[in-house]
């Protein structure tokens, strides 16, 4: 299962998060979300994906040996991720033998890291001029006016 709060503030185009940008003259500049609803829901939801059979053979060494790891790929169709989705786990219910016992629980948990979004530019063609009349950015071979 999938759990998780929602960022109601969420826009395809990112309008609804923070933005850090710089000034001309490279002063960080902070502008918080203009969204009033907040960056992320109070109550927590689930998502349940489909179950899986796990067999002591889909596990090598299952069976006293030593185990090794197996990959298994959940399917959240019937009930998706949504994609604002913020303070995701994935947490993983075993339900089945463990040793002796015929019906144990085994329970794991993963913290998702979100994506951090990131945009920047090659700027290396251009200079800065900050004794125009205007600061600007002008391209690399300008001839300074001033």
């Amino acid at each position: 299962m999938a759990r998780y709060h929602r960022n109601p503030c969420y826009s395809r185009d990112l309008s609804g998060d923070r933005l850090n940008s710089y000034t001309a003259s490279g002063v960080p500049n902070v502008s918080e979300s203009t969204c009033s609803d907040g960056l992320r829901t109070e109550y927590q939801e689930i998502s349940v994906s489909a179950p899986q059979t796990i067999t002591a053979g889909d596990l090598p060494g299952g069976n006293g040996g030593t185990v090794t790891p197996v990959a298994k790929t959940f399917d959240f169709s019937a009930d998706p991720i949504p994609v604002n989705a913020t303070d995701l786990f994935i947490q993983v219910v075993y339900r089945g033998q463990l040793g002796e016992e015929t019906d144990g629980i085994a329970v794991g948990i993963y913290d998702v890291r979100e994506p951090t979004f990131y945009v920047a530019w090659n700027n290396t063609d251009y200079t800065f001029y900050s004794q125009l009349a205007t600061p600007a950015w002008l391209a690399a071979g300008f001839n300074n006016p001033a």
